[in-house]
């Protein structure tokens, strides 16, 4: 069944994106059944750009959704010895890297289920980006940047006590979207030292800035919705209602008989997501009872 496990406040949303298309779906339909029984023209264009509102306002949670139910990629990296493992076992919570201080330590990638203040994320410890002669090194450099080209959120890590120059890593290179600059080992700087007002400050080995960073992840993978919230959370749903929109903008450009037939098929689109059959007997006693056909 279509509609089983469907959160109750995505039903209650798709029913009102239900009723608009109905409403205007019934009303056209009346003035083709019924022409001589003086039907009112349909004002359609408030309660179809009404459903387009409620949409947009779903597919906004599309991206949370998902993560909430599948997880979220992190990436973490930055040149050897910048204490990436480290930051990544105090996520954790106990040791799971090989922490190490001989650069060029964890030559592949680990990767560790993680719960973020609420939010499940599987976090990779990548290979520090360095140039390399070694052979194997080299190639934990190479899927480094593969991991961080296709992660939800990459946390770019940098030695506070080394300067951000030369640790610098080419972002073109990288295409990081969504990234966190994170300056590592402040415990070894001036307490004066200013950075860039986004660069995180932490230091893994005394604990500092860790609770801000970890609220800053959640913020970022996704951002103020409240766990009851997640309400899109497949694919297909959302592949779905991308569907009903555009049926409906493409309804709001055409003609009424036109319009008729995108309706239909934005129903159709919804009832793959609700197993509701899309021109439902509500929409029958909707004409009957708003139109008074026949009497």
């Amino acid at each position: 069944n279509a509609a089983m496990g469907l959160n109750k406040n995505l039903s209650k949303k798709l029913d009102l994106i239900q009723t608009d298309i109905t409403k205007v779906y019934a009303s056209i339909q009346a003035v083709f059944d019924y022409p001589d029984e003086g039907v009112p023209d349909t004002e359609f264009g408030e309660p179809l750009l009404s459903a387009i509102e409620t949409i947009d306002s779903l597919l906004k949670t599309a991206k949370a959704g998902k993560i909430s139910q599948q997880g979220a990629k992190l990436a973490i990296i930055g040149k050897p010895n910048v204490g990436k493992s480290s930051l990544l076992n105090t996520l954790l919570g106990y040791d799971r890297s090989i922490v190490s201080n001989i650069p060029g330590t964890t030559r592949d990638y680990l990767e560790v289920m993680l719960d973020i203040n609420g939010v499940p994320v599987l976090a990779i410890d990548t290979a520090g980006l360095r140039e390399t002669k070694d052979i194997i090194e080299e190639q934990g450099v190479v899927a480094a940047k593969d991991i961080a080209q296709n992660a939800d959120l990459v946390l770019y890590l940098f030695d506070a006590s080394q300067g951000l120059d030369g640790q610098r890593i080419d972002s073109k290179e990288l295409n990081l979207k969504r990234t966190i600059v994170i300056a590592n080992k402040v415990d070894l700087i001036d307490t004066n030292t200013k950075f860039e007002n986004h660069i995180q400050k932490i230091s893994v080995t005394n604990n500092q800035g860790i609770d801000k960073l970890k609220n800053l992840i959640k913020e970022k993978l996704i951002g103020d919705l409240s766990s009851t919230e997640l309400w899109l959370t497949t694919e297909r749903h959302e592949q779905a209602l991308r569907q009903v929109k555009s049926h409906l903008q493409q309804a709001l450009s055409v003609s009424e008989d036109l319009a008729s037939i995108d309706l239909e098929l934005a129903l159709k689109a919804l009832a793959e997501i609700t197993g509701r059959s899309e021109i439902s007997e509500e929409t029958l006693e909707y004409i009957f009872a708003n139109f008074c056909v026949g009497k």
